[in-house]
């Protein structure tokens, strides 16, 4: 196998992974878009006005996304992209939080206990990305120390 064809699986995994998050950035532009004119749209009947108060960590976290994305299209080792998502896992940690102290839904038109059950989802949402975190400072503690051999 010539050295030219051994690199080819890797260069097509870097620009997959580039237009992945060229693809992010762009998601997380229109989520901007639709987060700052949400209220004012009237799309979702049960978020109330509190929603303004989520507003700035909301705008925080989207932004933090899409900076550690359109960064990781230039530079993507594997150390950079864990401090990366570890980065946009705390603020996607606190919007959540944030949400639940906040709590800007009204249920109360509905016979189901709506409330019960997007809190339950709140707290596992916010387990899970704790467990993510720790996950990649896993990964950026091996990739500094070298100890993960397998290509970025």
């Amino acid at each position: 196998m010539s050295e030219a064809s051994w690199a080819e699986p890797e260069r097509w995994g870097q620009t997959g992974r580039r237009v992945g998050y060229t693809v992010a950035v762009i998601v997380n532009v229109v989520l901007f878009v639709i987060v700052i004119n949400l209220l004012d749209w009237g799309w979702i009947p049960f978020l109330t006005e509190e929603f303004e108060d989520l507003l700035p960590i909301i705008i925080l976290s989207v932004g933090v996304s899409a900076v550690v994305n359109f960064l990781w299209i230039f530079y993507d080792a594997k150390w950079f992209r864990a401090t990366g998502q570890i980065i946009d896992n705390v603020t996607s940690l606190l919007v959540v939080i944030a949400t639940y102290k906040v709590f800007p839904f009204d249920f109360s038109p509905y016979r189901i206990n709506w409330e019960a059950i997007v809190k339950v989802v709140i707290i596992l949402t916010a387990f899970a990305l704790v467990i993510a975190t720790i996950a990649e400072v896993v990964k950026l503690v091996r990739s500094l120390a070298n100890l993960d051999s397998t290509p970025t």
